[in-house]
């Protein structure tokens, strides 16, 4: 008789738990997981795909016609979602993701079989018909990066607001033709007065 009064009571906590709210989430998010992993992605110069270990993390197998490649490193499901198409050109494709306040990640997919994946972060610009990055770096201010060859280039700057973030002294930043223009809040700045700076970098390869 405890026997079966131990057993009524396991399937009810086991019927309870699979009804309960966290559990319809999980149930979900396996569905979404599901639906993204059979999904191929087609660009204009190839394709990526996801390709789920578990529910919260995955890889990206992406190519063209003549190769394939698969990432070597594993990306989680944020509060967002997964990676979204960003911009595809004929050397690579582009994924972005924001990852918290004033910060966006780029995965850059070479179409080229022996280049790896590149991640940056945090990202803040890109000419994907030039194969540059910019993004923000600790050791200096901002380094624009050639994804392809590996060259880089450090933007030097130390008068810069009192963000606790390089990045947030940002106003914009973009690529224009050989150059990389970019506007922020110098040292000077406080609630009450602006301290508008600009700087117009030749890019050097």
């Amino acid at each position: 008789m405890e026997i079966k009064i131990i057993i009524i009571t396991l399937l009810t906590l086991v019927l309870n738990c699979s009804n309960n709210p966290a559990s319809a989430r999980d149930n979900a998010t396996l569905k979404q997981a599901a639906k993204y992993s059979a999904r191929k992605t087609i660009t204009s110069d190839g394709y990526y795909k996801f390709c789920f270990k578990g529910d919260t993390t995955y890889t990206i197998v992406w190519g063209n016609k003549s190769f394939k490649n698969k990432t070597k490193r594993a990306f989680d499901v944020l509060g967002n979602g997964t990676l979204n198409l960003l911009k595809s050109g004929n050397n690579a494709i582009i994924l972005s993701q924001g990852c918290g306040t004033s910060c966006v990640y780029y995965v850059v997919l070479p179409l080229n079989p022996s280049i790896e994946e590149k991640v940056f972060m945090p990202a803040i610009a890109y000419d994907i018909d030039r194969n540059l990055i910019a993004y923000i770096a600790d050791e200096s201010f901002i380094i624009i990066e050639n994804y392809l060859t590996g060259q880089k280039m450090d933007i030097i700057e130390e008068n810069l607001c009192p963000a606790a973030f390089k990045g947030d002294c940002i106003d914009s930043c973009y690529f224009n033709s050989d150059s990389f223009v970019i506007e922020w809040q110098g040292s000077k700045w406080t609630n009450e007065k602006p301290d508008p700076q600009k700087k117009i970098v030749q890019i050097e390869f």
